[in-house]
């Protein structure tokens, strides 16, 4: 079976079902790329047509067998966070192995403050990680860290002056979280 590719990322499988009741889950895997899964880091779930990155808690990575994989993402934490994920598509990074947090100086929207299309606060930028092709705002909310993939196509607006970020993102990366 030929992989499909992405954005730089290869498709591996869905999600199949709800694994506990503390956000784990039980993964389909459609193809065999990976030796070691403690090794991956993150993976991607394809929600609303977009990739949308998610962090792994690697101590809880197993194989169950030859065609299931056992994940736990770490801002995931109740059976009804992963009951909205079921059936969604996974994809891993090419290279998962290197994927790297770049230095955040140059990054133009560090210190902004994040607004939605309608004009509400979501939190202040305070990190961004720079995931192959693939990059992630670290938004703090209210003392909550919160990860939104940042897509070009999602800015309505750029306030420079008054550093203010607004964008149309999916709603619903936010119950995530």
């Amino acid at each position: 079976m030929k992989a499909s590719v992405l954005e730089n990322n290869v498709f591996w499988g869905n999600i199949f079902k709800t694994h506990g009741v503390k956000g784990e889950v039980l993964i389909k895997v459609e193809q065999d790329l990976i030796e070691n899964i403690q090794n991956l880091q993150l993976v991607f779930l394809i929600l609303e047509g977009k990739p949308v990155p998610f962090f792994l808690d690697s101590s809880f990575s197993r194989w169950k067998s030859d065609e299931y994989a056992y994940l736990k993402f770490v801002e995931v934490n109740s059976i009804e966070e992963v009951q909205e994920l079921l059936f969604a598509p996974v994809h891993i990074p090419d290279k998962f192995s290197q994927i790297k947090v770049d230095s955040i100086s140059s990054f133009v929207y560090l210190n902004f403050v994040l607004k939605n299309k309608k004009g509400k606060t979501i939190g202040k930028i305070v990190d961004w990680m720079d995931i192959q092709n693939n990059p992630v705002l670290t938004l703090d909310c209210d003392g909550v860290e919160v990860l939104i993939p940042f897509v070009e196509d999602w800015i309505i607006d750029t306030d420079s002056e008054n550093k203010v970020l607004q964008m149309d993102f999916p709603p619903d990366l936010l119950k995530l979280q």
